[in-house]
């Protein structure tokens, strides 16, 4: 043990006053996600893991996001245990900005502090969040892939690539997606290195970097997706568009279009506004550093690779939102896997610690977009709260609406269109959109769980196909309406239409 923890004080450089930038990211973070801990809320896939005690994790190619669990659990059933898996995910995050916020500035607390809270307040994160099991693995992940760069610069080249290259990969058995974290903290590290003078180090820093990502990526796809990965659903969305250039090129603008409207949709509504001041921050720090690299007395060549990377540095930290995603057939279009997005607002806080570096006063706009965040987060809690409040009060009144037609006896029901968000929920929606994508009610054709969610409460019916519903609704007797659903049936099967069928 005393051996193991010399090794990682000679490869890792921590910043002295850890324990008090630990504490205060802690209570942040607790405050921040305190309302969804106390909750009983079950996000997506949480519901059918609490029911049937086992995930689909090592299908999905996370194989140490399973042994995590099965290590927490003795080797039992993962029954719930929330809120633990959120609160040590609390303390994961923690950590994680404490240890990068001593790269940024070891005499100061409270702005590096803030320049790294979006790992943990992100908009897209909420989605993280939100799961009772997934939230510490997933912060795992993001973890192992910020980890590389608190390295200790002393090392040599050979065991920064050794050491990044375990760390990544690890992070991807945990969870893929955390990988655009570390691309996006790469630039970010890049530019802080180019504003301090430090060129030659940033490009040293790159060319590590970059090949420990291909050597996890490959190993990754060597080892997990040949041997671990399997099932067509895991399969299907793993498969990458390499085949000829106008399936890539039409795969890449597709994808976007998906993900960039998740992306765009947390700064259509109001919270743009906590944020706009950044439209003159950024462009004015990205000027300083140029001017600083020009004058800057190295040779032609870094010269020329700085300035080309501070040019870049908006698009290709827009580009690490969404990375290799951007290429898969069938990708998860999910606020989730935007995890680059989270390094993203870390590189715009930064972009201010670059302008303001010498006016401490000025780098505390930073708490107008933080308080933005935590605006969003407690509108998308209580959106959740009420909705679930509604989804339920949908199935109660659905059982009442069978045994009062007579219909306990049919075995087969089948699902058209999908049950609303409560009005609370509608409303932020108008303030916040993205919150569309962080939250619904579970009740709805084709879903898995509402599914679930039915069985839960003893509605136990054969679960069909929206379709097999669609095809036979217009012959079918309605039973019952009301202004939010109608029932058909017939002698073995029930439809419940949230979608207004006219026949």
């Amino acid at each position: 043990m005393l051996h193991l923890r010399e090794l990682i004080s000679k490869s890792f450089s921590f910043r002295k006053d850890f324990n008090k930038v630990f504490y205060i990211s802690l209570g942040i973070i607790i405050l921040y996600t305190l309302p969804l801990i106390v909750s009983e809320h079950y996000y997506s896939d949480d519901l059918v893991h609490s029911m049937v005690g086992v995930t689909g994790w090592l299908s999905n190619g996370r194989p140490l996001s399973v042994l995590m669990f099965k290590i927490m659990m003795a080797g039992g059933f993962f029954n719930d245990i929330s809120p633990l898996p959120q609160l040590l995910a609390a303390v994961v995050l923690a950590s994680t900005i404490s240890f990068l916020s001593g790269k940024i500035d070891e005499g100061r607390i409270f702005i590096p502090l803030f320049t790294f809270l979006p790992l943990a307040i992100s908009p897209y994160y909420l989605e993280n969040w939100s799961y009772k099991y997934d939230s510490l693995t997933m912060s795992l992940s993001v973890f192992l892939a910020a980890l590389p760069f608190v390295l200790n610069e002393n090392n040599s080249f050979r065991k920064k690539i050794f050491i990044s290259t375990f760390l990544l990969f690890s992070s991807l058995c945990f969870y893929q997606a955390a990988l655009n974290i570390f691309v996006s903290l790469s630039i970010l590290f890049a530019l802080l290195n180019i504003n301090d003078g430090k060129n030659i180090k940033a490009l040293e820093q790159i060319k590590y970097q970059l090949i420990a990502y291909l050597l996890a990526n490959i190993m990754y796809i060597l080892i997990i997706k040949k041997f671990v990965i399997y099932g067509e659903y895991n399969i299907t969305h793993g498969e990458i568009a390499t085949s000829n250039l106008p399936l890539i090129l039409s795969t890449i603008t597709r994808n976007h279009y998906l993900l960039g409207d998740i992306f765009l949709s947390a700064f259509k509504g109001n919270l743009w506004v906590f944020f706009s001041p950044l439209a003159i921050i950024v462009p004015a720090a990205i000027t300083i550093l140029l001017k600083k690299t020009l004058n800057q007395s190295i040779s032609f060549i870094p010269k020329t690779i700085s300035c080309i990377i501070v040019l870049l540095s908006p698009f290709l930290l827009y580009i690490a939102v969404y990375g290799p995603m951007l290429l898969l057939i069938n990708p998860i279009t999910s606020a989730r896997t935007l995890l680059g997005a989270s390094g993203l607002i870390c590189s715009l806080f930064a972009f201010s610690f670059i302008l303001f570096r010498k006016h401490n006063k000025l780098q505390l706009w930073i708490l107008l977009p933080v308080f933005g965040l935590f605006t969003l987060a407690y509108s998308l809690y209580n959106a959740q709260k009420t909705t679930e409040k509604l989804e339920l009060s949908l199935i109660t009144r659905i059982q009442s609406d069978f045994s009062s037609h007579n219909m306990n006896d049919i075995k087969n029901i089948s699902i058209l269109g999908n049950a609303p968000t409560s009005y609370q929920s509608d409303l932020a929606e108008k303030n916040f959109p993205i919150i569309k994508f962080l939250n619904a009610n579970n009740i709805g054709q084709d879903l898995l769980w509402g599914n679930v969610q039915l069985n839960q409460y003893y509605f136990d019916k054969n679960y069909l196909p929206s379709e097999t519903g669609r095809s036979k609704i217009c012959t079918m007797k309605k039973v019952s309406s009301n202004s939010i659903y109608s029932i058909y049936r017939n002698d073995d099967l029930a439809v419940i239409d949230f979608s207004y069928t006219k026949c």
